[in-house]
């Protein structure tokens, strides 16, 4: 019977065989095959988004660490210059504190000073007006010459230098 088949009958069988078999292969393995790479495909896809997403959400989150970055080196040196400032005027304050306590220093001895130079001021004339009572009544006690009252002042003379 193979013998009176013809080369177009043998064609026609051998492509209904080849269309069956792919058929058969198509719903047996490839089907499940073309489902798995389709849900493999969209299985990536949703990862890709995913690594997308996260990696736009690590840029946002990158952008607002430095943008609080940027915020807090502001800040900081917002208060350190506070500070400084704060540090300049209380060293100006304590400098005028003690230019002042300086001054009232220097008046009060300079007060002290001129009370003391008055009193030894005072002192000195109660001694020479001592002093001089005492030299008017030696000579009133005496009746001294001419040459005995220029000794008499000149050793008074004396004493008052000695004083």
């Amino acid at each position: 019977m193979l013998d009176k088949i013809t080369p177009t009958q043998l064609f026609l069988v051998q492509l209904a065989s080849f269309a069956i078999g792919m058929t058969l292969i198509w719903f047996i393995y490839l089907k499940g095959l073309f489902q798995f790479m389709q849900e493999r495909s969209a299985g990536i896809k949703k990862s890709l988004d995913e690594a997308a997403e996260a990696q736009a959400k690590a840029e946002a989150q990158n952008a607002e660490n430095a943008r609080q970055l940027a915020g807090f080196q502001a800040q900081s040196k917002q208060i350190l210059d506070e500070a400084r400032s704060e540090g300049a005027k209380l060293k100006d304050d304590m400098l005028a504190q003690a230019r002042k306590e300086q001054e009232a220093l220097l008046a009060q001895a300079r007060v002290q000073v001129a009370q003391e130079t008055q009193d030894a001021l005072r002192q000195i004339k109660s001694e020479a007006a001592g002093l001089v009572v005492a030299a008017t009544r030696k000579l009133l006690e005496k009746d001294l010459d001419a040459k005995a009252q220029e000794e008499l002042a000149a050793r008074f003379i004396k004493e008052l230098e000695k004083v």
